[in-house]
Formats: structure tokens, C-alpha cells, sequence
């Protein structure tokens, strides 16, 4: 899932993100790029997420492992 780390890169406009990085620390993480991240996971691997899914997760890991449990 390295294009999903490429994809939160560009969201957050920063370099680079890695797994286990705060999202909470980034000053872009804000409801409009929480958006554009669930709606790159619809388009790119056809899994519906909501806000609700998301709200606990606190690293790039978290949300990596919601969109596996929802492949399953």
C-alpha cells in the first residue's frame, strides 16, 4: 500500500508520510482531507468508508488495517 502513503503525502501536502506518523500532527489533517482520503479509498480500492469508520484512527497504519478488514 505504498500509493496510499504517496496519496496521504499529497492530501497532507508534505513529502513523504510514514505508517506510523500522528496523523493529528499534520496541519492539513482537517475534515476536507479526511474527504479526500475516503473518497481515493472508494475509487482507487473500491471500499465505502465513512467519517465513523475513520474517527479512531490515529496513524496510517490504523487506517491501512480498517481497509483490510473491510476487504475481508
Amino acid at each position: 500500500m505504498n500509493e496510499l502513503n504517496r496519496e496521504m503525502a499529497d492530501i497532507l501536502e508534505v513529502d513523504s508520510v510514514s505508517d506510523t506518523d500522528q496523523l493529528d500532527s499534520f496541519e492539513n489533517w482537517d475534515s476536507l482531507s479526511i474527504l479526500t482520503l475516503l473518497s481515493y479509498i472508494d475509487s482507487h480500492y473500491n471500499i465505502q468508508l465513512f467519517g465513523n469508520d475513520i474517527k479512531d484512527a490515529t496513524t496510517l497504519s490504523d487506517i491501512k488495517e480498517i481497509i483490510d478488514a473491510k476487504k475481508q
